[in-house]
């Protein structure tokens, strides 16, 4: 029984030697502007929303800034590419989210569009 304990314990720290230095990379120190901006994507957008955006992403892995938003983010870099995207999915809302002011070649694009704006976040619903 002893054995078998020593066996265990030797394996777990052979694997978790190897593993270790990749933890910070999966899950690094808390940071107060990837909170901030997963609650306002969190308070502003609902369930059933796609968000799309010109100026970040937030991918599956890591999982810190999806943990706050609840949502995942697609980059774009034009609106076509949110269409190329939804194709085959109807009645989901479309949200492009833009980080400070509105970039100039988006406002021929969205000029008449419902607008939230949340701190430095900007909120465009498409549909």
């Amino acid at each position: 029984m002893f054995l078998l304990f020593i066996v265990c314990m030797s394996a777990a720290i052979c694997y978790l030697k190897d593993e270790s230095p990749h933890y910070k990379e999966q899950f690094p120190e808390n940071n107060v502007s990837m909170s901030i901006l997963g609650n306002s994507i969190h308070r502003n957008t609902n369930y059933s929303d796609i968000i799309f955006s010109p100026d970040f992403e937030i991918p599956l892995l890591p999982p810190q800034l999806l943990s706050y938003s609840m949502k995942r983010v697609y980059k774009i870099n034009s609106l076509n590419d949110t269409l190329n995207i939804t194709r085959g999915l109807s009645n989901y809302p479309i949200v492009i989210m833009f980080l400070g002011l509105l970039h100039e070649d988006w406002k021929k694009i969205l000029p008449n569009v419902s607008e939230t704006i949340d701190g430095d976040y900007r909120y465009y619903w498409l549909n």
